[in-house]
This record gives structure tokens, sequence and C-alpha cells, in this order.
């Protein structure tokens, strides 16, 4: 009867880390699923090893957003690929993106580059808010 106590034991005891596991692994995925990372507005001193993790446009009006992500340079690391962040083809990539707007005749449109950085996992985030004016 020992023994199987100590049986029954053990597996209570399995049963309880194996719990705590899931709990632990579903708090994570419920982290990842809501977007949850250490994002910060503040730029790291070296950006050296950071990579481009995505591109977003805020408010193109009626301008496709793939014609505006075909237009830039800009593009981000994929699973096979590091793609180092290149601040310089990102502050160009707004004139691009202005240049589009202008073909759309948003003369006027206001481009500003906002960028977000991961510094645990060295991840950029670069958002182009746009302003499209009044078109002609």
């Amino acid at each position: 009867m020992s023994q199987g106590g100590s049986l029954r034991d053990r597996a209570r005891g399995f049963a309880r880390v194996l719990l705590l596991g899931v709990l632990a692994l579903g708090v994570a995925s419920a982290r990842a699923a809501a977007g949850e990372k250490d994002w910060t507005d503040t730029a790291p001193a070296d950006l050296s090893g950071y990579s481009l993790e995505r591109i977003r446009f805020t408010g193109p009006g009626d301008v496709p957003e793939n014609e505006l992500r075909d237009e830039i340079e800009s593009s981000t690391s994929g699973w096979l690929r590091f793609r180092p962040i290149d601040l310089d083809t990102l502050h160009s990539d707004v004139d691009r993106v202005r240049l589009v707007l202008r073909r759309h005749g948003y003369w006027s449109a206001d481009v500003r580059l906002s960028l977000r950085y991961d510094p645990r996992d060295r991840r950029v985030e670069a958002t182009f808010e746009i302003e499209p004016g009044v078109q002609r």
C-alpha cells in the first residue's frame, strides 16, 4: 500500500507540474496574441543587430497600401533572412510615400515616420503616419 500511495503521490505531483506548464504556456500565448512586447519609442544607442520586423501605414486615405509598399525600398526580415535596419533608407521612404500620394492628387500630404524598438528581441517596427490632406 505504501508503494501505491507513493505512486499516487508521484502522479499527483506530475499532474501539478503539467498543469503549471499548461498555465504558463497559456499566459505566454495570451500575451503574444495580445501583441504584448517590450516596445519603446526611445531609440537605443546602438542599432547594430536590430532588424526591421514590421512596416505599417496609417491614414493613407484611398491610396492602396500595396502601392505604397511597392514604392518603398525598406523590407522586413523574414524567417530565412535577417535585414538590419537602415535608417537612411527608411527616411528616404518617407519621400517615396509622399510621391505616391502626390500621384493620387494629395499635394499637401504630410508623412511622418514613427519607430518603435524592442530592445529585448532587437527588433524595430516602422509606421508611416500619413495625413493625406485635401485631394486636388
